[in-house]
């Protein structure tokens, strides 16, 4: 099981996980192993945009694909970021994407697990857009 980390902006949270965070936590790592195995040259991240209404959205990061709202905050974005890529996703049958959360996973070409927390410029746009709860995993060298 991949370690979780967590940042939030506006509320803390301790103790386990809930079965809702494992689940979409599995899903994304299943969508960046997917993506994996179809390019395995790159380390691949899936991500998961959980809407409060309980609908989400799934993707993984678009290798041949950039998008300006990325480009602006990162200028060495070399193809769309999972993050943006489910944002993107949502946006186009949803208007108001605040209070959702995000799950993102990053696994390498080896299978190996790693840090998913999106860079800066995707955290910048995502709370522009209200989205202020992310679970990530992360490297654990315990």
């Amino acid at each position: 099981m991949p370690v979780i980390g967590y940042t939030n902006y506006s509320w803390g949270y301790k103790g386990d996980y809930p079965a809702q965070t494992q689940r979409m936590m599995d899903i994304a790592v299943a969508i960046a192993k997917e993506a994996n195995s179809i390019q395995p040259t790159t380390p691949r991240q899936g991500a998961v945009l959980r809407l409060s209404s309980g609908v989400y959205y799934q993707s993984s990061n678009i290798l041949n694909k950039k998008h300006m709202i990325q480009t602006g905050f990162k200028h060495d974005a070399h193809y769309l970021h999972a993050e943006m890529a489910v944002l993107l996703k949502a946006l186009k049958e949803v208007d108001d994407v605040s209070y959702a959360t995000l799950y993102v996973a990053k696994m390498f070409y080896n299978k190996n697990i790693g840090n998913g927390k999106p860079c800066i410029g995707c955290e910048k746009v995502l709370k522009k857009r209200g989205i202020t709860r992310f679970f990530y995993t992360k490297l654990n060298f315990d």
